[in-house]
């Protein structure tokens, strides 16, 4: 089982716009990213974002690169400050390959949770329009198993 967790890509200040959308820079920076993803045919049974506009747009693009048959879908409990116990919970008890767009400090603290089981720790930096994909040890457990991060992908 492997989930994908993303944060939302480079979204324009809540001064300028109170939705704040993605940037130019933020989508930008996504397609390149799914230009990379495309060959590699990945795929997940669900794929959930928090609701927030930056998190729709960044999951609406990014399913361009990791395709779900049931499309992209809103979810509860992943914004910026929302507990991350109860999906960490509902991850550990799925079956099911999916993929999670959301926000700091929200997708960090998941990731330390599933990881090592405690949500505190800075495992990995979470920059606007990265993707980290965990996968299922056997025995129980997670692992990093690739971090895509927006500078890669720079011209």
């Amino acid at each position: 089982m492997k989930i994908y967790l993303a944060r939302h890509g480079e979204a324009i200040p809540k001064e300028v716009d109170s939705e704040c959308p993605l940037s130019e820079k933020g989508s930008k920076d996504l397609e390149r990213m799914i230009s990379f993803l495309l060959p590699r045919h990945l795929q997940v049974d669900f794929f959930f974002h928090s609701g927030k506009l930056r998190a729709e747009q960044t999951a609406e693009l990014l399913s361009k690169g990791i395709y779900c048959t049931r499309g992209v879908e809103a979810r509860s409990g992943l914004n910026p400050l929302d507990l991350v116990a109860p999906i960490a919970n509902e991850i550990n008890q799925f079956e099911n390959d999916l993929a999670l767009v959301g926000h700091m400090p929200f997708l960090g603290k998941l990731l330390s949770k599933l990881v090592i089981d405690y949500e505190k720790a800075d495992l990995i930096l979470f920059q606007p329009a990265t993707l980290v994909c965990l996968e299922n040890r056997e025995g129980g457990g997670w692992i990093v198993k690739w971090v895509l991060s927006p500078d890669l992908f720079e011209t």
